[in-house]
């Protein structure tokens, strides 16, 4: 399950790049991207927040079982990495 949402956010962080180079659709998005928050208007960074917070969660839940957990942010950087 873990393993599902660490490849969700991904997906998600792939996407948000793509979304992050199209121009805001309202004003208010354009002003607050101008002005500090860069993930104003972008739908796939609000939805990667949902998806880390579940798989935290569940990192947590495995940690308290004494279950092996997994370095969520290790896995997203191998998986950004550039490939040769």
């Amino acid at each position: 399950m873990l393993n599902t949402e660490i490849e969700r956010m991904i997906r998600l962080q792939e996407r948000a790049k793509k979304e992050e180079k199209v121009p805001p659709s309202d004003l208010l998005s354009a002003w607050r991207r101008t002005f500090g928050k860069k993930e104003a208007g972008v739908a796939s960074l609000r939805e990667m927040k949902k998806v880390r917070q579940r798989a935290d969660t569940l990192n947590a839940a495995l940690r308290t079982s004494a279950c092996a957990t997994i370095d969520i942010d290790q896995a997203l950087k191998i998986s950004v990495a550039p490939r040769p």
